[in-house]
């Protein structure tokens, strides 16, 4: 074989090895960048999945582990990117970041449904109560409130969720502080379609009076009787 020949194998044998070694480097770097977007989308994940049990374990939350299986792989990851475990232990770790965020929103809905069942009336009386200067404020903080806890509550909550949470019956015990009980109990009934005429008491026609929101109310006759409405 002619020198020249078996210096052309030589050289196009070196050509592809080197080319076998670049599509290997290649192909390892394009699983290393998808690896590490993965692992930074479970980060985030993660975190927030901790910053919602953190703020939900004084609420009753109970601390759920991670699974050994998982810790074993991801501590295999950490030594060696490429190891033949990585596919199996990025499933496992999504499939339980998927039940703890499922568990976590659960827990958070059922408060905040709780909590807005007890302002459900109340909020009925937003609108009245902030037409009342020494009520606007704590009725405006009420509907603010009430309102980022509907939109939070499809969503793991957070530090400031939970926050508003807390917040709330201290704003309804402000409300109670600085409303007569009669008159509350006579505006909660106007909510529920009238209230009672012996409901308009003394009390209550004064205090509608005082607060300039009598105007808002009538009374109306009904084949029961007259009521205040």
């Amino acid at each position: 074989m002619p020198d020249t020949t078996l210096q052309w194998l030589l050289e196009a044998q070196v050509a592809v090895d080197r080319a076998g070694q670049e599509k290997d480097s290649q192909d390892r770097f394009a699983t290393l960048t998808v690896l590490d977007a993965d692992l930074e989308s479970f980060h985030v994940r993660a975190q927030a999945a901790k910053t919602a049990a953190e703020a939900m374990r004084a609420r009753g939350w109970q601390t759920v582990a991670v699974p050994s299986k998982i810790v074993t792989g991801l501590d295999s990851l950490a030594r060696n990117p490429m190891h033949r475990s990585r596919n199996s232990t990025l499933r496992d770790l999504d499939a339980h970041l998927q039940s703890l965020e499922k568990d976590l929103q659960r827990f958070w809905t059922a408060l905040v449904n709780d909590r807005l069942g007890q302002l459900n009336e109340v909020l009925n009386l937003v609108q009245v109560l902030a037409a009342v200067p020494s009520l606007a404020d704590v009725a405006g903080k009420i509907d603010s409130a009430a309102s980022e806890l509907q939109r939070s509550r499809r969503a793991l909550p957070d530090e400031r969720s939970a926050a508003v949470l807390e917040q709330i019956p201290a704003m309804q015990e402000q409300l109670r502080t600085r409303v007569p009980q009669s008159v509350l109990n006579f505006l909660l009934a106007t909510t529920r379609v009238s209230a009672d005429l012996d409901m308009l008491t003394t009390e209550v026609i004064d205090w509608l009076k005082a607060n300039g929101i009598s105007a808002q109310f009538r009374v109306v006759a009904q084949k029961r009787g007259a009521q205040r409405g």
